[in-house]
């Protein structure tokens, strides 16, 4: 399949938002708890309420205001700016607080007070740092996901635009020589016509998936073939296939345009009796799809056509590092060997 595009469901993703609040605001309460005891000897939560709220506020005002409209803007100074004095009004409305509950202001002097300043001090700041550390992780996290979600649309559009593109170049083919058939043998033209219509089936229903039956797409290469030989009687037409293929999909219509390209070089365009040969082999989930046909006239058309610019752009998309495509020219015979890993 494509180079996988994962979307983020672990414990940071959005379905957990609730519980990412809870978790930080009891780590909150228990360094808290830490700094209380170091900084007084004993644990008094009594001078945890006031710093609480403050800290509250300076946490949701800095994420949820400050940081998406400046920093993430690229406004460092004013972002700088605005969170400095919202932590000097942090501390200010902490130590207003925490005294007016405990009744101590300047009670135990200078040293006592400031003591409990760097104690508010570096609990807000331990707290507002984590928590843009947090937020930022996240912010990245969902910036990584929006752009998988752009990629993966960007893939699906061109993919499906690659397959549209591929059946047009099909049916013109088929229709060319459904046409000549009509003029030189008619009930033989019927005949193709229901074969075609089979084919249509295929592509309309079968394929509406991302992934077929690879024993589908195997069959409907040798309806293909079939057709080919009402059109081709004389044509020596070989398909075989080996190993095992049950239960293991593929992506659609992999094979058909090196398939339409072997009865273009091979039959079409031959001046005495046409060659193909099809192989495919199954092993351990490791495909191999062969192609072998007479190479007359070839040369004359050395760019290709539309389906195999095509296959070459499908493949890179759908089996990054995953296949290998080998094309070989020599006198009499074209060849392509496509190994595919289906098992990543």
């Amino acid at each position: 399949m494509p180079k996988q595009i994962i979307r983020y469901t672990g414990f940071f993703s959005h379905r957990y938002h609730a519980w990412h609040h809870v978790l930080f605001w009891l780590l909150y309460l228990s360094f808290a708890s830490a700094l209380i005891h170091i900084f007084n000897g004993r644990v008094n939560f009594l001078y945890l309420p006031a710093n609480v709220v403050a800290d509250t506020g300076l946490v949701y005002l800095n994420t949820f205001v400050l940081l998406p409209r400046f920093l993430l803007k690229g406004k460092y100074e004013k972002y700088l700016s605005y969170t400095f004095i919202s932590l000097i009004i942090c501390l200010i409305i902490s130590f207003i607080g925490t005294n007016s509950i405990t009744g101590e202001w300047f009670k135990f002097g200078w040293h006592n007070t400031v003591s409990k300043q760097t104690f508010g001090a570096l609990l807000s700041l331990a707290t507002l740092i984590t928590a843009i550390a947090f937020k930022l992780f996240k912010e990245q996290l969902n910036s990584e996901e929006r752009i998988h979600e752009l990629e993966r649309a960007k893939l699906e559009a061109e993919l499906d635009f690659l397959k549209t593109q591929m059946n047009p170049h099909f049916l013109f083919n088929t229709l060319n020589g459904i046409l000549v058939l009509t003029k030189t043998n008619p009930s033989k033209a019927s005949e193709t016509i229901i074969q075609l219509s089979d084919l249509l089936r295929y592509q309309t229903y079968e394929c509406s998936g991302d992934q077929v039956l690879l024993s589908a797409e195997a069959d409907y290469i040798k309806k293909y073939l079939d057709l080919q030989s009402l059109r081709f009687p004389d044509a020596n037409i070989q398909f075989e296939m080996k190993g095992e293929i049950g239960g293991l999909t593929i992506f659609p219509f992999i094979f058909l345009p090196f398939v339409e390209n072997a009865v273009k070089h091979g039959i079409e365009k031959s001046e005495k009796n046409g060659y193909i040969r099809i192989f495919i082999e199954v092993l351990n989930k490791k495909l191999l799809f062969f192609v072998e046909n007479t190479n007359e006239g070839y040369k004359k058309h050395k760019k290709g056509g539309i389906g195999l610019m095509n296959i070459r752009r499908r493949l890179e998309l759908l089996y990054p590092e995953c296949y290998e495509l080998e094309i070989k020219e020599s006198e009499p015979l074209y060849s392509v060997k496509l190994n595919i890993n289906l098992a990543q």
